[in-house]
Formats: C-alpha cells, structure tokens, sequence
C-alpha cells in the first residue's frame, strides 16, 4: 500500500467514450455545446480508423465542469460516457492522432457550406451502395468498421422491416468513385460471420430509406411516414390515428397494380405535431401496429409525386354482367369455373395468363343476366379445389385493357364439355396423349400443386 501511486489528473482534459465511429469535431462540439473547447484529439486504431474514443481539451476549469455534467448524455443514439483523464494518459497520444478543433463558427460554417457545394457539383458525395444479408444485430459502426477502407457520407442508414427491426440490409453513401471501388471490393466478405453482399445502387434507393436523424436549425420538419397500414386504411382512419395532431394533407400510396401500399405520407400544421405523432409509433391501427418515421420534406414530394389525392379520387365505374375470381387453383379449367358458378347462365370465361402464357389464378366471367351476376356474387369465399375464390365486380376500364390473347372464350354447351372431357380420358387410356410422366423429389414440405404447376411453367400438364 505504501508503494501505490496516487493518480493525478489532468485539470484541462476529459475522455469520451462509447463515441460513434462516424463521430467528427463538430459533433463532439454540438454534444459539448457549453463548453469552450481547445483541442479535439480523435483516437484512432493502428489502421488509422477511428475507435471510438476522444480526448477533449477544455479552456477553463468551469468548462471541464460543464463537460463532466454531459457524462451519458445521447450522441447519434448513443450514450457517452464523460471521464477524467490521468496526465499520464495524455503523454502516449501521438500528434498523428491529433485534430485540432478551430472553434471559429464562420469557419465551420464555411466548411460545411463547401462540402455541400460539392455535393451539389457532383464531385463527391454521389456514388451509393447498398448491403444485403446483414446480421441483425450489426450495428452503424460495426458496418462503418467493416468498410474499413472507405470514407463515408453521413450516416449509415441500416434499413427496418414493417415491425422496426433490422431487415438485413444498409445504405450509405461514399465520398467519391474509389470509395466506391474500394467498397465493392468487400463484396461477400464476412461480418459477424455473415456473408454481405455490397451492390452498386442509386440515389433514389438511398433516399427512399434515410431517416430523420438531426435537423438543420433552418430547417422546419413537418413532415412523416406510416408503415405497415391496414389496406383498407382511409384517410379518416389516419387522422382518427393522429388525433391529437394537426393533419394537414394525408397521402396514401398504391403499388403498381394500383393496390393500396399500407404506406402513408403525412404533411402536419408543426413540429410540435411531428412530436404528437411520433409518440403513437407502434400503436395499433385496427389489427396492425403503425410504424412512424420523420422524414424529410424531398422524400415526402418525391413519394407523393403522382399520388392520387382524395379530392382527384375518380369514383369506379363497375361492368353490369362481369365478375372476377382470383385465387383461383392453376390447374383449373371453364368446366371448373362453371360447376363452380352452378346456378348461373355463362356467357363467357376469360381465364387471365402471365406472359410465360400459364394460368395466373385469376378469370373473369361475363354473366347473362343481371341475376346471374347477383347469385354469382354470393359465391365469393367459396371452396374451388381447396382454396377459398374471391368473386368481386369487375372495373369497366379493367375490361377495356383486357388482352384478346389472354381470353379462353367458352363457347361450349355442357354436352359438349362432357363429350370432350371423355373423348380426352379415351385418348389418355389409349396411350395417345398423357404417356410421359416426371418425379419431384426434394420438394419443401408446404409445397402447393400450384406452386408446383408455377414451377413447370412451360409444361403442359395433364390432369
């Protein structure tokens, strides 16, 4: 005990903690923002990277005060930790470590305004990648690490799925064209003993994911987005959702079947709304919980482009004697279809094809009379070969597009289906058609007889 060495600590310096790796001065400076700062001394690994520590130099004995008050205090999602550090410490730290911090905010400022310029010029900041295969528990640092190499833009966006967990894949973006390269390079390489796939993408895929991470100063945020909506979620729904809100214009997106998306893009009154409506992430909507985002105001016109607004809602125009059946089994024919429909008139079965020219599980049916098309109705949600059909009207402007080279026209009378069906049973007995067969093996146990029809999609298969 008597040997043991009191420490001393330095009476100007603090040690930060826990930092994330993309962390720059300027984010250490806003995390201090009390604090008059000298000198930021960045920490790095022997491969030059940084590892996530800082020592900070503090002008006066009140700031380090200051400084110590920030102890696990939140940086880009993280808590710091604020320590003393002891002058021996600070005697090792190499210069080459070192980044002198120019508290001059019009320098700053400069600075900043000059790397956006850039940006803007398209001479650096351009070039996009996107990473799959990710484990979940990778964190923006880890995937910063990985790309050890590679100088990167911002922050790392790691993508969520509709119930806001990591879905295994990341977008970021890289300083120039060999930041790109060098990135490329690390295609398929391991992470957390997962192989990552590193791909080439664009700027509208980058923006599509980024979040709301820190706001300008200058900037009103006012804007937010919903996953993971009920499809048939209105926009009354929405704002009964946010009802605490003040709800300007809501937008709700469709795919490109013009079906709704379970997205929405939400313009409210204030940022005091964004707070409100933040608050309700992951609150339920009917079934489904609803998943809240803020997003920024290029990201909310880029989505709404071309969005149908309520108020430019054309109301559907609904064919008098058409129905459609969707869900459909593959392998199902006109006679299938018309015991199907037993107790109406036919006039004619369109069974819908893909492109490869096999049954896609959908046809539509024109009925004779008013009646029929009522009794069909009553079908929907009945049973066709072990799966539920759905029978629903049929939009006039879907029949205008409709294709002559998807039609099957049934023209035939039921002795005539009836004769034909025994004359191919005939054949088949004969040996004529139906003589070659084919086994499957390694089939995944929840394979359906459709899947596999959709499998063999250039095959003709009997029966």
């Amino acid at each position: 005990p008597n040997q043991m060495k009191l420490k001393t600590y330095s009476d100007s310096h603090l040690r930060l903690s826990n930092l994330p790796l993309i962390s720059s001065e300027l984010d250490i400076q806003t995390f201090l923002k009390d604090c008059k700062i000298k000198e930021v001394m960045i920490l790095k690994t022997k491969a030059g990277k940084p590892n996530g520590d800082a020592v900070v130099e503090f002008e006066s004995d009140d700031d380090l005060v200051r400084g110590m008050i920030c102890n696990n205090s939140s940086l880009k999602g993280r808590f710091i930790s604020v320590d003393k550090v002891e002058k021996c410490e600070l005697e090792p730290i190499e210069e080459t470590e070192r980044k002198v911090l120019k508290v001059n905010p019009d320098d700053i400022e400069k600075k900043v305004s000059n790397t956006n310029a850039e940006i803007e010029a398209g001479k650096t900041g351009t070039f996009y990648i996107k990473l799959r295969g990710l484990p979940w528990k990778a964190t923006e640092d880890e995937i910063a690490e990985f790309l050890d190499d590679c100088d990167i833009v911002g922050n790392v966006v790691i993508i969520n799925n509709e119930a806001g967990k990591p879905s295994g894949d990341a977008v970021l973006q890289l300083r120039n064209k060999s930041d790109l390269e060098r990135a490329l390079k690390y295609d398929r390489k391991y992470l957390l003993d997962r192989c990552v796939i590193v791909e080439e993408t664009d700027k509208d895929n980058y923006n599509k994911h980024i979040r709301k991470l820190d706001k300008p100063d200058t900037e009103e945020n006012t804007f937010i987005h919903l996953r993971g909506l009920v499809w048939s979620a209105t926009e009354k729904d929405i704002k009964t959702f946010l009802h605490d809100c003040n709800v300007k214009t809501v937008v709700l997106t469709t795919n490109e079947r013009g079906k709704p998306s379970g997205d929405a893009f939400v313009h409210v009154d204030s940022e005091a709304d964004v707070d409100k409506a933040m608050a309700h992430n992951k609150e339920h909507l009917r079934e489904r919980f609803v998943i809240v985002e803020e997003i920024y105001e290029a990201q909310y016109r880029r989505e709404i482009k071309g969005a149908i607004q309520p108020n430019q809602m054309k109301l559907k125009t609904y064919s008098d004697s058409h129905l459609r059946l969707s869900n459909l089994p593959l392998v199902s024919s006109e006679l299938d279809i018309q015991t199907f429909l037993k107790d109406c008139k036919i006039k004619e079965v369109r069974i819908l094809k893909n492109r490869a020219g096999k049954p896609n599980g959908e046809a539509i049916v024109e009925m004779e009379s008013d009646d029929d098309l009522v009794r069909g109705l009553i079908c929907n949600n009945s049973s066709l070969g072990g799966r539920f059909i759905s029978v629903d009207k049929v939009e006039k402007r879907e029949l205008d597009t409709s294709v002559e080279n998807i039609r099957n026209l049934s023209t035939d009378k039921p002795d005539d289906v009836e004769n034909k069906v025994r004359n191919t049973n005939t054949e088949i007995e004969a040996g004529k058609p139906g003589t070659c067969y084919i086994k499957l093996r390694g089939l995944p146990w929840k394979a359906t007889e459709d899947e596999i029809a959709e499998f063999l999609v250039d095959c003709e298969i009997v029966g």
